[in-house]
């Protein structure tokens, strides 16, 4: 946004006048992908969360071996599936 407003007045026309026009421009075509990364982020960290939930509740209540890290495998990939 700072570029934007630091080129405005070298455009044709009103650009000086109108400067502002130039960061609000930017702002706006970079809200839905700032948005969509921020979106991501968070789902990221809740299926961290949820990876980190399982793994404890399999050390707490019994001994991690192939059956029960295949259950919490299985488990994550359909919590994973759910919108």
């Amino acid at each position: 946004m700072a570029i934007a407003w630091t080129l405005s007045p070298f455009l044709p026309g009103d650009g000086q006048e109108l400067r502002y026009y130039a960061p609000l421009g930017a702002l706006l075509s970079m809200h839905p992908t700032l948005m969509r990364s921020l979106r991501s982020a968070l789902q990221t960290l809740a299926g961290l969360a949820v990876g980190v939930a399982l793994a404890g509740a399999v050390l707490l209540l019994s001994e991690p071996s192939v059956w029960t890290i295949s259950l919490v495998i299985g488990l994550g990939s359909l919590i994973g599936g759910m919108r």
